[in-house]
């Protein structure tokens, strides 16, 4: 979120969709799970979850995106931010292993 996620978003957009490229069970069910239960529009906000702890993938909208990355340290990422929030997770324990 601090490096990456703001060079990878080059069309206006109102959410984004982040995850892992190391976490190969992330497949396209998990994906729209968790889009889905994200809602649409700039307050968009839902991550994944397995055995009730969060994981990627992690959707944010655009409302999210400067507090997210101003939270930023390190590898934790948007982390600390969405431990600040009410972030909804979303049960993917069917679907991630």
């Amino acid at each position: 979120m601090n490096q990456s996620a703001p060079v990878g978003i080059t069309q206006p957009t109102d959410l984004a969709l982040l995850h892992m490229v190391n976490k190969p069970d992330i497949t396209t069910p998990v994906l729209r799970r968790v889009l889905t239960a994200a809602g649409t529009g700039p307050t968009a906000l839902a991550r994944a979850a397995l055995a009730d702890h969060a994981t990627h993938p992690v959707v944010l909208g655009c409302a999210h995106w400067q507090p997210a990355h101003d939270s930023a340290q390190g590898d934790r990422s948007a982390g600390p931010y969405l431990k600040r929030i009410p972030c909804p997770l979303i049960p993917c324990d069917d679907l991630l292993t």
